[in-house]
């Protein structure tokens, strides 16, 4: 259910239904996935979030969605330093496929995008 929930939310903001909350959302979102220890549950949030990610990289729109982008990916890099200091975690099995996502995640938008970090 909670992966469910998790997913609406990602749509909406994809959506552009809390276009003046988004913030907020992307918050909610990001705090949820860093803190979550079920690891079928992170790779269903990190999945969901490429897909605002994928909305963030929309050639038109690219630059007045960076911030998005951006927030998400501070969320990624603070999941992975709480993984780092054994926090939640994957487990070994599902390993290679969280990494293999959050690589791509994190690699940022296709390489026409305009200069700057994502």
């Amino acid at each position: 259910m909670r992966a469910y929930a998790f997913a609406i939310v990602a749509y909406y903001v994809g959506r552009e239904r809390w276009d003046y909350q988004t913030d907020q959302a992307i918050d909610l979102l990001g705090e949820f996935f860093v803190r979550e220890p079920d690891p079928e549950l992170t790779l269903q949030y990190l999945l969901s979030l490429s897909v605002i990610l994928d909305y963030c990289y929309e050639e038109d729109y690219r630059e007045e969605r960076r911030p998005i982008g951006d927030q998400i990916h501070d969320y990624l890099k603070q999941r992975k330093k709480l993984a780092a200091r054994g926090g939640p975690q994957v487990s070994k099995g599902q390993e290679d496929d969280y990494h293999e996502i959050r690589s791509e995640m994190l690699a940022g938008p296709p390489a026409d995008m305009p200069d700057g970090d994502p």
